[in-house]
């Protein structure tokens, strides 16, 4: 295991990441810079985005937690605030880019009620195992949230009208009607009056 300590800017502490394979610190450092330049900082100073290695983030979250012996007998269940790991989740260790959002409740399960860090993009492959991002990778991933795909007027009505008849024929084959009159008494007959 490698231990590297980097500092991320001039404000923050430093950050300490342990992780197999490290990524080089200067492509983390020139991510990072950027993400700092082009998406800015909050009224706390603090990147609006930022890149961080999954297996060194934890928060403090207020919750109902077990504890058991070494053998696995319950000796207590206890509601209070602990350290916990963020991205307990993720199959394996990697880097994640996260957004900052404010929260807007105070029944928030953590503890800080300002605001935290939230995952955006982990970069894993599709077999979970974790890949080194780099800077293009993660301009685009910005680009998308900042510029979603836009349809024309157009395009919104052929999807509609798309999902229209994939509903309808879904709702055919889960009746089974095909061209059997409905056993309710009415007939396809139109009838004029």
């Amino acid at each position: 295991m490698v231990s590297v300590l980097l500092s991320v800017d001039d404000y923050a502490p430093p950050l300490i990441f342990h992780h197999v394979n490290p990524m080089d610190a200067t492509q983390f450092d020139v991510i990072n810079k950027w993400l700092r330049a082009t998406c800015g900082k909050g009224s706390n100073n603090q990147p609006f985005f930022r890149l961080v290695h999954s297996a060194d983030q934890v928060e403090k979250r207020k919750g109902e937690f077990s504890d058991y012996t070494p053998s696995g007998l319950l000796l207590r269940r206890v509601t209070e605030v602990r350290e916990v790991s963020k991205y307990h989740y993720l199959q394996s260790p990697c880097y994640v880019l996260e957004r900052w959002q404010c929260h807007d409740s105070k029944e928030s399960e953590l503890v800080d009620l300002t605001g935290s860090y939230e995952p955006v993009w982990a970069f894993l492959t599709s077999g979970g195992k974790a890949i080194d991002p780099v800077l293009r990778a993660v301009q685009f991933i910005i680009h998308r949230i900042f510029n979603p795909k836009l349809m024309t007027p157009s395009q919104l009505a052929d999807l509609e009208e798309e999902e229209l008849s994939s509903e309808s024929s879904q709702f055919a084959d889960m009746l089974d009607i095909g061209d059997r009159v409905p056993q309710s008494g009415y007939t396809k007959e139109i009838i004029s009056v």
